[in-house]
């Protein structure tokens, strides 16, 4: 299937006295029969906002194209969206939700079948997912944020209940645990387990065997008390994710609660209400409204066993609390999990066709809720909208849910659901760090720029990602921007990592408010060869004074107490940094150029470099000059100036080539930049 969004308005600047915000919001528009209605436009809708008529200014259509019609019927007009037109577009997001203390080991095992099904059958490019799951010793885990990596989402989902913590977020929460209380997380390979039973905890006993006895009494409460938790942190979820525009569905893979731990036995002879019981009723209350509030449409499947406790009478059952859940929510109840091929087409016809509309609001931070009504003219139609928003409130009023949210958003996340980060250039390095490989990293924080959105305390996180997108470290820093003078500050980190692909990112986030800044890069770290040369990619630098330097994360073994300039030495007072821009009518430009030169005897390199312009692939040949160098161990480093002539502005790589005269053994590295 394919989702075709069809933009009817161009994107355009408002010029207004007081300050606005875009409001977008996801709807859904059926017949009597069901069935999505695609067709209608911009005027056929009707938006109250707290009663108030608003009027649209941004409209799109989203409408899924089955394979099989595809097939028959020649394919759709497809209108492309400039890339800066995007960022508005609103994608569906999805979280997959294993609940494990209300299942089986049987309903599990078929719960991630059906969960990779829908991954490869259901999703769309554009589509964003999650994964949650909820265990007794555990609690509620976050395994992965949205993403719209398919393959980070199948390894999740086929590891959970496996030896080994799985996922990104997880990985992130165990980390920043460790980082600030010096203690390891409890695993998930030991809480995420799935009851390795034949039939769910309550329901060993058939119901002939539910009496009033002590035992069963004390066994009962011990369920209510997992069931309050349970709903405690959907609540908690509920309202950490209510500040993310749009629909979140979310696929339950349940046994559910049973009737009676919440609505107490059909038979009043079993005993009266307790304390207890009317807690649970009201927290069941109290999450179903939270989940509505925050516009999560809960599609549910139930794991229960079809076979097995068919003598178990319905009230002792999940499967009327699912359905209730399901249909408070806007969702539907699915039906049981065995037959997920069938059932998960609903989710598709149900989520697939959506419009997005958009109005002006005035900007508030009061966190109060707004209502919303949204309506078609066109009779017979039934709308499936969100009910209202909550406008933001203070970073400081957050909950502990919330605040790991945010954090998790910024840092893991391509684009960040939650605000607009301020984004600032960051370079990843490889290079021989104490006789290993490794990699160098160096961010330029616009400090002017920073200081106007995050205040005087900070936290910056330095994150690395393999390449199949393991968080594989973690390191935080306090820092107090009050002590960083000047326009800008440069953070730099230092670290022994085996050869292979890499992805990172730094993240600064402002302790009080949450606003946040991000830099990003990636690299490949080759495996140095025992014998021959090879150059590594360069620093280049540019003509003028830095700004300060701010000492990150440096392994231990490393000695140096200034290590950026032992490893790239250069005059800090003459020279600053260049992270990816070059000014087109510089003259020239110097670098400090690392080389491994394994087992060469005297060796004499000769430099040749040239900017090839990336959309052309126009190739400009550049003079180059060795200003100084030495050599230590078999590690060369050497300080290189480039002569530039005036370039136009646009994309480059500069290419770099050197030859050992000597031996005849050559090497060649590139760097991606952009002139202005």
């Amino acid at each position: 299937a394919q989702s075709v969004p069809i933009q009817e308005k161009k994107a355009r600047e408002l010029k207004h006295e007081v300050k606005v915000t875009l409001k977008l919001i996801q709807v859904y528009v059926t017949d009597k029969k069901g069935n999505p209605v695609t067709d209608l436009n911009k005027d056929d809708f009707k938006i109250y906002d707290k009663k108030k008529l608003q009027k649209i200014t941004e409209f799109e259509r989203y409408a899924l194209i089955p394979q099989k019609d595809k097939a028959e019927t020649q394919p759709p007009r497809i209108i492309n969206i400039p890339a800066e037109e995007t960022t508005d577009i609103m994608s569906r997001k999805f979280l997959l939700f294993f609940d494990l203390a209300n299942n089986n080991f049987l309903g599990f095992i078929k719960a991630q079948e059906a969960a990779l099904s829908f991954i490869d059958n259901q999703l769309q490019p554009s589509d964003e997912v999650g994964v949650l799951s909820f265990s007794v010793l555990k609690g509620l885990t976050l395994h992965e944020y949205f993403t719209k990596d398919r393959q980070a989402i199948r390894t999740v989902v086929a590891q959970i209940g496996d030896e080994g913590r799985v996922g990104r977020a997880e990985n992130f929460e165990a980390l920043i645990w460790q980082e600030m209380t010096g203690q390891s997380a409890l695993d998930a390979s030991q809480a995420a387990q799935p009851v390795k039973e034949d039939i769910p905890a309550h329901l060993k006993k058939r119901a002939r065997a539910f009496d009033d006895g002590p035992s069963q009494d004390f066994r009962r409460q011990q369920h209510k008390s997992i069931a309050i938790n349970l709903l405690e942190k959907l609540t908690d979820l509920s309202k950490a994710l209510r500040y993310i525009s749009g629909h979140k569905h979310i696929i339950l893979f349940s046994s559910g609660i049973p009737y009676s731990l919440i609505h107490g036995f059909a038979n009043t002879s079993m005993g009266g209400r307790t304390g207890l019981d009317t807690f649970l009723k009201d927290k069941y209350e109290e999450t179903l409204k939270e989940l509505s509030n925050a516009n999560m449409t809960v599609f549910s499947l139930n794991t229960e066993s079809l076979v097995t406790n068919m003598n178990v009478p319905s009230h002792y059952k999940g499967e009327a609390t699912l359905r209730s859940i399901s249909k408070y929510t806007g969702g539907k109840f699915l039906g049981n999990v065995q037959n997920y091929k069938e059932i998960l087409n609903t989710v598709q016809d149900f989520t697939g066709s959506y419009y997005v509309l958009g109005y002006y609001i005035d900007e508030s931070s009061d966190g109060r809720y707004n209502s919303i009504e949204v309506s078609v003219t066109r009779p017979q139609c039934k709308v499936f909208a969100q009910k209202g928003y909550f406008n933001p409130k203070s970073f400081a009023k957050f909950s502990r849910m919330e605040k790991e949210l945010h954090l998790f958003d910024l840092a893991l996340t391509e684009r960040s659901l939650l605000q607009t980060p301020v984004d600032f250039p960051m370079i990843a390095l490889p290079c021989p760090v104490e006789e290993d490989s490794g990699v160098f990293l160096l961010a330029q924080i616009p400090l002017e720029k920073i200081k106007e959105s995050i205040g005087q305390t900070a936290e910056i996180y330095f994150l690395v990602f393999d390449e199949k997108e393991n968080l594989i470290d973690m390191r935080r820093k306090a820092v107090k921007l009050s002590t960083l003078q000047g326009k800008e500050a440069y953070y730099y980190s230092l670290m022994n990592l085996s050869p292979g692909l890499y992805k990172f990112r730094i993240v600064m986030r402002d302790m009080d408010t949450g606003n946040g800044a991000v830099g990003r890069n990636s690299v490949e770290i080759p495996v140095s060869p025992e014998q021959g040369l090879m150059l590594y990619p360069p620093l280049l630098l540019n003509p003028g004074k830095s700004g300060l330097f701010v000492r990150g994360y440096v392994p231990k073994n490393v000695k140096s107490q200034f290590p950026l300039i032992d490893l790239f030495p250069f005059d800090p007072m003459q020279f600053s940094p260049i992270l990816g821009k070059i000014d087109g009518k510089a003259g020239k430009i110097q670098a400090v150029l690392r080389c491994s030169m394994s087992k060469l005897t005297k060796p004499v390199l000769k430099f040749t470099a040239a900017l090839i312009e990336r959309s052309s692939e126009q190739s400009t040949s550049l003079a180059v000059s060795i200003l100084s160098g030495k050599k230590e161990n078999e590690v060369g480093t050497l300080l290189a100036e480039f002569q530039m002539p005036e370039m136009a502005p646009g994309e480059y790589v500069l290419i770099i080539s050197a030859v050992d005269q000597t031996s005849q053994t050559r090497s060649q590295t590139s760097t991606a930049c952009k002139i202005y």
